[in-house]
């Protein structure tokens, strides 16, 4: 526990629900989120659908997790109802203060199962929801709305239903840890990830779906090569569907048009700074988001982005300021673009240089944390977090946007 930080007495129970037991943004927010109440003094407890890289991740920060069974609460029937009384059953015997749900879907299975708690609940929105999904969803009232956008908290604004109209519903948008991501000596950094020292490397550090728009970035190589520029291009993250179908189509694609000798699958890894670091060019042409922490991070350790216009990118990028905007469908306007930047390194620094100082800004993770704190201060009551923090519940603090 940071020395400044006194111990709350008592500490306060508070639980982070995640999605999937791979690392994407959501459950990358909802474990710093875990660590970061730990660090406070209070009780982290992170309820997850199965072990995977999310549970090495807690089993290495000494936090605490469930496993309740996803499958068994989206089958219907006894399977469900057996797997809303396991969840309930454990919610009653942990006895959270605060239940923090990072995705509205599974908000909605468990939320019948939580309240058996009698916590405040949030519910997590990090990706564009249709109305319908967040009519289904807010069924349920919770204490409070978290979305990591603008863009989705006028959608939420938009749908909810009566029964959760005057819920706040507050926006905190998506930062990076600058401790961990930032510039560095991209020769070292090569070294450090085995990447060729002479050529220029594109990076992707998103899971493998179709949404996400890798099958683009392999036809845009196919044109690059056509023009004779020679790049590598790396891709980091795992098959969302779980059999590894997406996974077998981008092999397929990769060796149809003729880029084995240039195109690395990493799969999961840990060392996402030093990757960025490395990496000459980001891209990111997604169909949708919500605010992709992956952008944050490769514009704040120094590398250019280019991704698609859609609201959850155009967000946190100024085309032709911070970063470079091309529709998800268009690989042949990515390659000209790569290639653009490639040959033009005046171009490049400026980009480069604009888009770290405003991550830096606006965009930093100590920043997030703040406005975090007051969503939980005002679901739980503010006095009653602010002494369990160690601070004077009479001090004003700064309110989220």
């Amino acid at each position: 526990m940071p020395p400044s930080i006194p111990a709350p007495d008592p500490p306060l129970r508070i639980h982070q629900v995640l999605a999937s037991h791979l690392i994407g943004g959501a459950g990358l927010v909802g474990l710093n989120l875990a660590a970061h109440v730990r660090d406070l003094g209070h009780q982290s407890h992170v309820w997850v659908p199965g072990p995977g890289p999310a549970t090495a991740q807690l089993d290495r920060e000494a936090i605490s997790w469930y496993r309740y069974r996803l499958d068994a609460l989206k089958s219907g029937g006894v399977s469900q109802a057996l797997a809303a009384g396991a969840a309930g059953a454990h919610v009653r015997l942990s006895r959270p203060h605060l239940v923090h749900v990072h995705n509205p879907t599974i908000y909605g299975l468990l939320s019948p199962a939580l309240r058996f708690a009698g916590a405040p609940m949030i519910v997590h929105f990090q990706i564009d929801p249709t109305a319908d999904e967040v009519r289904w969803a807010l069924r349920h009232r919770p204490a409070a709305v978290i979305t990591c956008s603008r863009h989705i908290r006028s959608l939420v604004e938009a749908s909810r239903p009566p029964a959760a109209s005057d819920v706040p519903v507050v926006a905190v948008q998506n930062a990076v840890d600058l401790r961990r991501f930032h510039p560095g000596d991209r020769a070292a950094a090569r070294q450090l990830v085995g990447a060729a020292p002479d050529r220029p490397l594109l990076v992707m550090l998103a899971n493998l779906a179709p949404h996400k728009g890798q099958l683009t970035v392999l036809r845009a190589l196919r044109h690059l090569r056509d023009r004779g520029v020679d790049v590598d291009a790396w891709f980091a993250g795992e098959d969302r569907g779980g059999a590894g179908a997406f996974a077998a189509t981008l092999h397929q694609a990769t060796s149809e048009l003729g880029l084995t000798d240039c195109v690395r699958w990493l799969g999961f890894r840990d060392d996402g700074p030093d990757l960025l670091r490395a990496a000459d060019i980001f891209l990111l042409p997604s169909t949708h988001e919500g605010l992709p922490l992956s952008v944050l991070e490769a514009q704040a350790s120094g590398t250019l982005v280019i991704g698609a216009p859609i609201p959850g990118i155009a967000e946190v990028i100024e085309d032709d300021v911070t970063g470079l905007l091309i529709p998800p469908d268009a690989p042949e306007a990515y390659a000209e673009a790569i290639a653009a930047l490639l040959a033009s390194p005046d171009r490049s620094e400026r980009i480069r240089r604009a888009a770290l100082d405003i991550v830096r800004s606006h965009y930093s993770w100590d920043h997030y944390l703040e406005q975090i704190r007051s969503v939980y201060g005002t679901a739980l009551g503010r006095a009653n977090w602010d002494r369990a923090a160690g601070r004077d519940p009479d001090q004003p603090t700064s309110a989220p946007a």
